[in-house]
């Protein structure tokens, strides 16, 4: 049976401890890096501000200040204030966490339509978790270890004493997520469920959620302070990117689909997949240019120079215009006459050139027109006057 307490043992567990902690904070500060031009567009001026954005950028920035602070103290190369080292990685990792949970209880909030029961619990919700992480903030400390084979780095003493606390804020957080969850089911959607959680966030935050489970079981079990403190920093990692990815994600899924290809989102329809992995748009202020204009069929001019449909969804990979063929002329039959053309009066008497037309003829005074015809095709009585004797 191993024994948890020896010198030997906590050596081994605490060995481990450090490199699951640099792993883990070489992984946040690179997603910090690959995504800190989010950031940026804010603090340059090119988007403009919201209320939350402090929010949002603090939470990171905290969650920065953990990681390097737990990265330099455990590489000091001299003894140092172990007491007041951990309380600023518990200043700062805690404050990260409570400013994420803001975050998420304002997506809930919104969620429910702004209900005042609903802000009003988890306002409280969130009071409660703020006392519980000040008192574990009081109550853990650490020493500079002189006992080899434990020298050369801080050791964690009280880790039992806040069981209490940790609990309690891994209560808050299952809270939160119900209320969430409740919030999400809520809504119509003509999405299936699994789709409306993933598009939701419910699905990375509930697994942020149960990642804090096994850090408090083993802080009840109390095997050692290096055990105790194991797998805390693991569920504050998952905890920050998890809501904070949300946060972004939704953020610019409201600025537009310009927005969330320029930031690299992958909260995209499927149309919007298939137009921005393929080709960017064009800037709003510049004008597109000619030939980057998809081609529409030209219903004026020459039928042969009009171009053919472009089935294409980037301008800059359609096809080349092809000219339509003129349809065949019927042989034997030539051009046909349109429907609406005026039609000329048929030709009565002799022709303009002959002499005749000089003489007057007696019996057109004394000739009787019938009524007008039924069958006549224009506004004059062409029939009789066909039938004239001229």
């Amino acid at each position: 049976m191993t024994d948890w307490m020896s010198l030997e043992t906590q050596a081994t567990n605490m060995a481990t401890l450090v490199k699951i902690i640099h792993l883990l904070a070489g992984f946040f500060i690179g997603e910090y890096v690959s995504h800190f031009k989010y950031e940026w567009a804010f603090l340059s001026g090119k988007r403009r501000w919201h209320w939350t954005t402090p929010i949002y950028m603090s939470c990171r920035l905290f969650a920065v200040i953990t990681c390097l602070l737990l990265i330099s103290g455990f590489n000091a190369s001299h003894e140092i204030d172990c007491a007041a080292w951990m309380r600023s990685i518990l200043f700062f990792g805690y404050f990260s966490v409570l400013l994420a949970a803001v975050l998420l209880i304002i997506r809930t909030i919104a969620l429910w339509g702004h209900q005042w029961p609903i802000t009003v619990f988890l306002v409280s919700i969130e009071v409660a978790s703020f006392g519980l992480n000040i008192n574990a903030i009081a109550k853990i400390e650490a020493i500079w270890g002189n006992v080899p084979p434990l020298t050369g780095t801080c050791l964690f003493i009280n880790t039992y004493d806040v069981r209490s606390s940790i609990l309690g804020i891994l209560v808050s957080d299952l809270i939160l997520l119900s209320v969430m969850l409740a919030g999400v089911l809520r809504r119509k959607s003509q999405s299936s469920l699994w789709s409306l959680l993933l598009r939701q966030g419910v699905v990375s935050i509930a697994l942020a959620t149960i990642i804090g489970i096994p850090p408090v079981t083993l802080n009840f079990l109390n095997l050692n302070g290096a055990m105790n403190m194991m797998l805390h920093f693991p569920s504050f990692i998952a905890w920050v990117v998890a809501i904070t990815g949300l946060y972004r994600q939704l953020e610019l899924h409201h600025a537009g689909p310009e927005e969330r290809h320029a930031f690299g989102t992958s909260y995209l329809d499927t149309a919007e997949q298939t137009m921005f992995n393929s080709a960017p748009l064009p800037s709003k202020q510049a004008p597109p240019l000619p030939e980057n204009m998809i081609l529409r069929p030209n219903r004026l001019g020459d039928p042969a120079e009009r171009p053919s449909f472009q089935y294409s969804h980037v301008p800059n990979q359609s096809l080349q215009s092809t000219p339509r063929v003129p349809a065949p002329t019927l042989n034997n039959r030539g051009q046909r006459p349109s429907v609406h053309e005026i039609r000329p009066l048929p030709t009565v008497g002799p022709t303009p050139e002959s002499p005749e037309l000089d003489q007057k003829d007696p019996e057109l005074e004394t000739y009787t027109y019938p009524p007008m015809s039924a069958n006549s095709t224009y506004g004059d009585d062409t029939t009789a006057a066909a039938r004239s004797p001229m």
